[in-house]
């Protein structure tokens, strides 16, 4: 969607419409939605908008466009918003503006939560209360019985000031305060606050802080003790106990991972691989647009490798869409030029371009030609002889371009026509396209691409072939169906293969909604890159942003040993001891400020119930659910425990899901939090709940204790 602002206007008019506009989308409500604004003509809207106001005589026009132009671009399937402002410097207005708003969006939550709106009423009725609060999710017993204490005159009303002892009341974190004073108690000393040391105990034997000893003390005093007089007592207030359990140092995930902490220096193979299926699409596999805002999404979630199909084109220009279906369009150079724009603003490691090529030996050239000219040394030119994929490190702000390989022996297209069969090509990603009862010829792929390709696709014939005669920079691409036969089958010598040779998989063509498989058994074999539809959210893309949450959100993921070891006999049907078995303790002690079901039935109040799921080894998954909390999104105490037997953890997922307990249909979602085993913190730690398309629900939480043990 685009849009012009008008002609061009006074300083105060076009202030006065970006203060307008604001509030508009802020009535939308999808400003905290909002991921990124592109200045200039990037998006597609633009560039159709563009061309069909700029006329041959006017092309100067152009540039002066591309100054005032901007986009919003919006979480999940959202349409891009595309903007022409009246002016160069009203739309830097915007720019500057919208970004600050859209860094500062976790705080807008924050404050609106602590200011309900109470408008001018100066005394509010029970009724007036529950409507001011309906935000909070609060018990309406709970609201009641305070109500009650407040109103001391029976008047059946709260004067302003009565109410915002409410708020406040209902607010208090009763269950920290609880734990807090019990850990007071412990100490057998009569006492409000906890010494250095004891706190020092607290943070060793509960939260399993090893690592950092009275520095680590010292620094937590004085992140969360705001007052003076305290830390230099060197003691620690309940304010600040608490504030330190719901800061990112409390958080179930271990904020040391959320910075790339892995050895980044091993060869591509032994890494999981951030990747996205037919990245192009924004909704589904046959009818939908193309767009090239797509792609910007997919390196903001962490994307580093893209596919791109390709298609002969009008006027000898090659084009991007999915070939055999009613999606649009978008020109094969504009895909390139959004690529090396996004690529690396967000993270300098490597991105893999996977191309699915399906057009003529000519356009392949214009194709080459572009890629060389738009990219230029960004792009990595393969030595003549590979005996091992770079790093990471190694391949830092590089393209690495993936092409189907094929004899040269061939004859060429001028004379057998534009349809040759390749007998070398890879099979398997014929799998990609939808269903149809035409078999399309494959096409040969132009020595102009072959020689600045890095990687080349190859078909699978078997395991033993491949052990004997792939080389270093071949890889195979396998449907999801292909993957699951070849692990029940052959696992151990899967392992041995991606220990050896990336291998990409994707969905099958019978996902014509663009739904995703399961990740998790296409890493238990150690296959890299695993490509999902990432425009649909889902469990299966909760659980891919929970795999890629770690290392910094870098994309890239080292595999654990066992899956590194060409000589590996790691089986993920039958592990026995090759990883370090552990007991997962975990409890479920309480929610806070829990979302409303969206799309839910105004004013009600949900019955949250919290489900604890284990995706790993197939011995491993498991999945457990709480009792149900009537009416209490507020502050729902459950205090149940569940204990998990993990052969392999080192492969293990734990995804946290809260839903509306319902006792007739399918239970509501309500937010949900997905890590690696490897990066749960244990102790008394908050979970921070996130939606279905991995954006924040500050301030909702869960409230748990975990505990490992090794077996």
């Amino acid at each position: 969607m685009a849009c012009w602002l008008g002609p061009r206007v006074s300083e105060e008019e076009a202030e006065r419409r970006v203060e307008c506009g604001l509030k508009k989308l802020k009535e939308m409500d999808r400003i905290q939605d909002l991921i990124d604004v592109q200045d200039g003509c990037q998006t597609d809207s633009l560039r159709q908008l563009v061309e069909k106001n700029t006329t041959d005589a006017g092309k100067g026009k152009e540039a002066a466009l591309d100054d005032r132009a901007f986009s919003l671009i919006f979480s999940g399937n959202q349409k891009t918003l595309s903007v022409i402002a009246p002016s160069k410097e009203n739309a830097q207005h915007w720019i500057n503006g919208l970004r600050c708003l859209s860094g500062t969006i976790q705080q807008n939550s924050a404050l609106a939560e602590s200011s309900p709106n109470i408008g001018d009423t100066e005394e509010m009725s029970f009724e007036d209360v529950q409507k001011a609060l309906t935000f909070l999710n609060a018990d309406k017993e709970q609201t009641w019985n305070l109500f009650q204490k407040l109103d001391e005159k029976k008047r059946g009303t709260l004067k302003k000031k009565q109410f915002k002892q409410l708020f406040e009341e209902l607010k208090r974190r009763e269950d920290l305060e609880e734990l807090f004073d019990g850990f007071i108690k412990k100490t057998g000393v009569e006492q409000s606050n906890l010494s250095y040391e004891e706190f020092s105990s607290f943070l060793s034997e509960e939260q399993g802080e090893e690592s950092g000893g009275t520095d680590l003390v010292a620094r937590m005093l004085e992140k969360y003790e705001s007052f003076e007089n305290a830390k230099q007592n060197r003691i620690l207030t309940r304010d600040a106990f608490i504030g330190y359990l719901l800061s990112p140092d409390g958080s179930v995930f271990n904020v040391e991972h959320a910075n790339v902490y892995q050895d980044m220096s091993q060869p591509l193979n032994h890494y999981f691989i951030f990747s996205s299926h037919n990245t192009y699409l924004m909704e589904g596999q046959l009818i939908g647009s193309s767009r090239t805002d797509a792609y910007l999404k997919a390196f903001h979630a962490g994307c580093r490798c893209v596919e791109l199909d390709c298609q002969d084109g009008k006027d000898g220009e090659p084009v991007i869409y999915h070939g055999c279906t009613f999606t649009s369009e978008v020109p094969f150079k504009a895909v390139l030029e959004i690529i090396m724009q996004e690529a690396f603003r967000k993270c300098d490691y490597p991105v893999i371009l996977s191309i699915e090529n399906h057009c003529g030996m000519q356009q392949q050239k214009v194709m080459a030609t572009q890629i060389r000219k738009i990219l230029g040394d960004k792009l990595l030119i393969p030595p003549e002889k590979i005996t091992c994929l770079p790093s990471p490190k190694e391949a830092k702000g590089k393209f690495l371009l993936k092409v189907k390989k094929t004899k040269t022996n061939l004859p060429t297209e001028s004379s057998v026509g534009d349809a040759v069969t390749d007998s070398n090509d890879d099979d398997d990603d014929d799998d990609d396209e939808p269903p149809s009862d035409t078999k399309l010829p494959k096409k040969r792929t132009a020595p102009e691409l072959l020689e600045i390709a890095y990687l080349k696709s190859v078909k699978f014939e078997s395991f033993k072939h491949s052990k004997d005669c792939q080389k270093p920079e071949e890889m195979i691409s396998y449907s999801e169906s292909k993957v699951k036969h070849l692990a029940g089958e052959s696992d151990v010598d899967f392992v041995q293969h991606n220990a050896a040779h990336l291998s990409r998989t994707y969905p099958s063509g019978g996902r014509v909604l663009s739904s995703n498989y399961n990740p998790q058994g296409m890493w238990n074999v150690g296959c890299q890159i695993v490509a999902l539809n990432l425009q649909t959210v889902g469990e299966e893309m909760e659980l891919y942003q929970g795999r890629f949450r770690q290392n910094g959100g870098c994309g890239f993921v080292l595999k654990p040993e066992f899956l590194r070891n060409p000589s590996s006999t790691f089986s993920p049907n039958d592990p026995q001891t090759k990883s370090s078995p552990v007991k997962l303790t975990l409890k479920g002690i309480s929610g806070s400020k829990l979302p409303k079901v969206e799309g839910g039935r105004r004013g009600s109040i949900v019955d949250p119930c919290v489900s604890i799921e284990i995706h790993g080894v197939p011995g491993d998954n498991r999945k457990v659910q709480t009792q149900p909390k009537e009416n209490n999104g507020l502050n729902p105490k459950w205090n149940e425990e569940f204990t998990f037997e993990l052969k392999v953890p080192d492969l293990a997922i734990i995804r946290f899901a809260v839903q509306d307990y319902d006792k007739v249909s399918k239970h509501d979602f309500m937010g949900q939090f997905c890590l690696p085993f490897t990066s749960l913190k244990t102790g008394y730690r908050h979970v921070h709940l996130r939606t279905n398309d991995n954006r924040s629900l500050f301030p909702s939480t869960l409230f748990i204790h975990s505990k490992v043990t090794q077996q």
